[in-house]
Formats: structure tokens, C-alpha cells, sequence
């Protein structure tokens, strides 16, 4: 994988669980990320207190997934890109204070897609379809020409779908073979 795909997905990973911190769109009990976060993780982890919090909340949002997807464990998902665990090895090798992320809140969906499109663009004209399902996930399937290339192309799927969520009320987007 580039290296600039691989910073892209960090930043979706990242970006994705700001926004699931207390203090934005609440989606899981984490505040890693948070200013009260920062407050102790500065006292308990002086030398890199910022990296720790971008690990912790890296670890949250996919402890998140996991437990989400216990029954169906083969899902992929933006915490989860590929079957065998390539793209997260590739991602663990990167510096995480290279990717930046809001420190603001975002407490809104709104908020949420600005980001987003900050970082990727305006969403594509031409996206695979989307069901939401009764247990908060999103199934995305892909139109008939199959599933996309590359991990950044799913990542890039996925990290919008999130957008079908509410404050306090998570999706966990996945592809549907």
C-alpha cells in the first residue's frame, strides 16, 4: 500500500473515533480523545501523552466494532480492512502524530461530514449502496463491478456510511460480500 493511503486511512480511523468521543457524537463510552482525556493522560503519561490518547481511542473505537460484529467475525470494517490483517500491520507502522485530527468537539452529523469532506473530497457521485439494518450496522454493497481495489477505497466507502448514524445512536458500516 502507499504510504499516502495508509496516512488516509489512519486519518478516517482516527477522525471516525474522535467523533465517537463523549464530548462529540457520544457513540461509545471513550474520552481518550477528549479534553478531560488529554487532562489525564498528561499526568499519567507525561512523555507522550497525545500518542497514548490516538492509540487508546484507536483501541476503543475497534474493541467497538469487534464486539459488534462478534457474531459475524469475517466482517470487514473500517477497523478491520482486509481478512488478513495486512493493511492494519501497514497501519501499526506509522507514526500516529503524523495524521492530524479535530481537537474540537464534533457533536454534530453535520460537523462530522465537513470533515470528512475535508479530507476526501465531495462524496462520490457514484457510491455502492447502502441498508441499514435493524441491529446498527450498515450493510454496503458494492454496484456489480465488485468489490474496490484497494483498502483505501473501502476505508474511503466506509468512513462516509458513518454518516447514517445519529448523536448517541452508533452504525457500524460494513461490507456485504
Amino acid at each position: 500500500m502507499i504510504r499516502s493511503s495508509a496516512v488516509l486511512i489512519l486519518q478516517l480511523q482516527l477522525l471516525i473515533a474522535r467523533a465517537a468521543q463523549k464530548d462529540s457524537l457520544g457513540w461509545w463510552d471513550d474520552e481518550s480523545l477528549t479534553a478531560a482525556g488529554a487532562f489525564i493522560l498528561e499526568r499519567l503519561f507525561p512523555s507522550a501523552p497525545e500518542e497514548i490518547a490516538r492509540k487508546l481511542g484507536l483501541a476503543t473505537a475497534a474493541a467497538r466494532h469487534q464486539a459488534a460484529f462478534a457474531d459475524h467475525p469475517e466482517a470487514l470494517h473500517l477497523f478491520r480492512l482486509d481478512t488478513d490483517g495486512e493493511t492494519n500491520l501497514e497501519l501499526s507502522r506509522l507514526p500516529l502524530m503524523d495524521c492530524p485530527i479535530p481537537t474540537q468537539p464534533i457533536e454534530s452529523m453535520a460537523v462530522l461530514q465537513l470533515h470528512l469532506s475535508s479530507l476526501l473530497g465531495d462524496r462520490p457521485a457514484r457510491r455502492p449502496s447502502i441498508e441499514q439494518l435493524s441491529n446498527r450496522r450498515v450493510a454496503i454493497r458494492w454496484p456489480s463491478q465488485g468489490l474496490p481495489v484497494s483498502a483505501v477505497d473501502i476505508a474511503k466507502a466506509l468512513a462516509w456510511a458513518y454518516l447514517s448514524g445519529k448523536p448517541v445512536e452508533p452504525v457500524f458500516p460494513f461490507i456485504r460480500s
